[in-house]
Formats: C-alpha cells, sequence, structure tokens
C-alpha cells in the first residue's frame, strides 16, 4: 500500500532533478475483494485517523513535525527527507529538497507510540539549502495537500493538529533518540483547509 519508490532519479548540473513517485496504491479503506477478510469489522468502531503534528522547541522555534499512522505513505515521507537535492511529486504538488530534514522512526516516546518524526537539523548541508522555517506550519498542510491529491486515506481520516509546544523533557528524549541514531548511522483542520498560503512563502517549499 505504500508508494513505490523505486524510480532513480539522476543528479543534474542544473538544478534537481523531479523525482516522480509512480501510483500503485491500494486504499485500506477500500475493499478490492470480495472475501469476507475484506470486510470492515462491524465491532471496530474507533476510526483510525492519520495526524500530523507541527513540533516546536520549548522556545516556540520549529523542531519538525510528527507523523501518526504513517505507514503507507512512509516512502513519501523518506523521499522528503532525501540528501540528493531530488525534487518530489506527490499528488499535485511539488516539494523542493532542503539539506537539513531528517527522519526517524519513533517506536515508543513521549509523543506516542510509532511515530515518524522529521526533524528540522540546525547543522546543514553547505551544498543544499536549509527548510524555511517561517514555513513550518505552511508546509504540513502542504503533505495533507499532496496526499489528499494522491487518495491515499478519505478526507475525514487526515488531520493537521494545532502545533505543540514540547516541554523540555520531551524535547531532551527526541534529540536524545536522533542525535543517538545519527551517531549510530488541539485544535484540528480537516481537508477544506489543507489551502496553500501566503504564495511568496510557498515558492520557498
Amino acid at each position: 500500500m505504500a508508494p513505490n519508490n523505486k524510480t532513480k532519479a539522476t543528479s543534474s548540473k542544473t538544478g534537481p532533478s523531479p523525482v516522480k513517485i509512480p501510483v500503485n496504491i491500494v486504499s485500506p479503506y477500500k475493499s478490492t475483494s470480495k472475501s469476507k477478510t475484506n470486510l470492515p469489522n462491524p465491532l471496530e468502531k474507533k476510526v483510525k485517523v492519520h495526524n500530523i503534528i507541527p513540533l516546536h522547541h520549548p522556545d516556540k522555534t520549529p523542531f519538525g513535525w510528527a507523523f501518526d499512522l504513517f505507514y503507507d505513505a512512509k516512502e513519501f515521507l523518506k523521499n522528503l527527507c532525501n540528501k540528493k537535492g531530488d525534487i518530489t511529486i506527490f499528488g499535485n504538488e511539488e516539494f523542493k529538497p532542503f539539506s537539513n530534514l531528517n527522519i526517524h522512526w519513533m517506536e515508543d516516546s513521549a509523543l506516542g507510540k510509532n511515530l515518524w518524526i522529521i526533524h528540522i537539523s540546525t547543522n546543514t548541508n553547505n551544498e543544499g539549502e536549509a527548510f524555511p522555517t517561517r514555513c513550518h506550519e505552511l508546509y504540513a498542510n502542504k503533505i495533507a495537500r499532496a496526499l489528499l491529491n494522491q487518495a491515499i486515506w478519505p478526507k475525514d481520516r487526515i488531520q493537521v493538529d494545532k502545533s505543540m509546544i514540547m516541554d523540555s523533557t520531551t524535547e531532551s528524549e527526541l534529540t536524545m533518540i536522533i542525535e543517538g541514531r545519527m551517531r549510530a548511522n488541539t485544535e484540528i483542520n480537516n481537508g477544506d483547509f489543507f489551502q496553500p498560503g501566503d504564495s511568496e512563502l510557498e515558492s520557498l517549499i
């Protein structure tokens, strides 16, 4: 069900080359067979909602984003953190490459279980362009728009939560996990509000 990102983009001296993610996604909410095993469970009342949560440091500067229930879109998230300078095209949206976005899988943390975290690193790659932090919340909406355009999930199953300012304990825990891995290697918007923001800021992402 995840995007099949086998396309290898080649670098160009004239600028980043677009990476078109092939469309071969099967929505988990649409039955592809008449088999009884694919029918919805009437006892399962809890609706799965896929959340994007913009995260801030305690001093309110942007930390990154948390993605809850994003198993089906993990390859898309990984493409946003590419280090090859490739442009990623998903749905109707085009995403520029940034040198300081790093993705991490958090199986268990103070924020919750089984989350993908994209962290905005302060250690930027001199050969690339750093993410413009003033576009922090716009980027979450742009990701949501791309997912809706690609029809991975129904409109009422994806949300962009209100930005969360982490406490010092949560920040320290996430930073420790992220730095350790690097060394080793509620107000909610629905789909009607994931509209582009200021055109000048949108052009940066």
